[in-house]
């Protein structure tokens, strides 16, 4: 537990140093407020192109349309960004040759790749917490209505599928001997996901259904049980990326 916490403290200052945290949180900001914003201007902008005939016969904006926005911004922009500020979070120090020195100073490779998956983990939820929580403020002062009563159970689905996302980071940076070979991995797997979304016996226990059932969560289409099945092989996953990175790290040479 002492070498998991050095690990991680070093990440944090890390982190800090090279002004990641602050451009992860920078960005997740910026689309938290972008969200609501759209969703309102959007009726503007189509009057201003298109003009007002054609704005009339668009419907009002609610907040089903923020919401909608939020999920779009973080499975097609989110998502991928982070996976580009964490992609070396591993390779880069296997390159440098910084990782050897702690090994033989007694540190294990299973503490260390915790602390690098907890560093991840917690990374995506203070940018997801963020941008969600900016989000939900505009958008309750914007569009007061009650179309979308469950927020935060779908906030939650998207934070547990950070659990995933930072499992195949870690597992990916240290398997790859190339610079961005961490969002390659990510890259790959979310492909393989979208194509298990074909096969309806399989993409109820997918992990991406955590981001596709959100908004059905959100509007209370579906029950919490939906949670289970992705939330299992989520978790399998996770014990499966992390115990294959301390493989990986035993055969690389560092």
């Amino acid at each position: 537990m002492r070498q998991w916490w050095i690990v991680t403290r070093k990440e944090a200052v890390e982190l800090w140093r090279t002004k990641k945290f602050v451009l992860l949180i920078s960005l997740f900001f910026v689309m938290g407020i972008m969200n609501p914003l759209t969703a309102k201007l959007t009726p503007l902008i189509i009057e201003n192109t298109l003009g007002k005939q054609v704005a009339n016969t668009m419907p009002k904006p609610t907040s089903l349309d923020s919401w909608a926005q939020f999920d779009k911004n973080i499975t097609q922009i989110g998502l991928y960004l982070f996976a580009l500020l964490f992609s070396q979070i591993i390779q880069h120090e296997i390159q440098q040759h910084q990782l050897l020195p702690l090994m033989i100073k007694g540190l294990k490779r299973s503490q260390y790749v915790l602390a690098k998956f907890t560093t991840v983990l917690i990374c995506w939820c203070v940018a997801i917490g963020l941008s969600f929580s900016v989000t939900y403020g505009y958008t309750v002062y914007y569009f007061p209505d009650e179309y979308s009563p469950h927020p935060l159970l779908a906030g939650f689905s998207i934070l547990a599928f950070g659990l995933f996302l930072s499992a195949v980071l870690i597992f990916s940076s240290a398997l790859s001997k190339q610079s961005f070979g961490g969002i390659l991995g990510v890259v790959l797997v979310m492909i393989c996901l979208y194509l298990i979304q074909f096969f309806d016996q399989g993409k109820s226990y997918s992990p991406l259904a955590l981001l596709t059932q959100s908004a059905p969560l959100r509007t209370g289409e579906v029950s919490k049980t939906v949670w289970i099945r992705p939330l299992l092989t989520t978790s399998i996953s996770v014990v499966l990326f992390i115990y294959g990175t301390v493989l990986v790290l035993k055969k690389s040479k560092l």
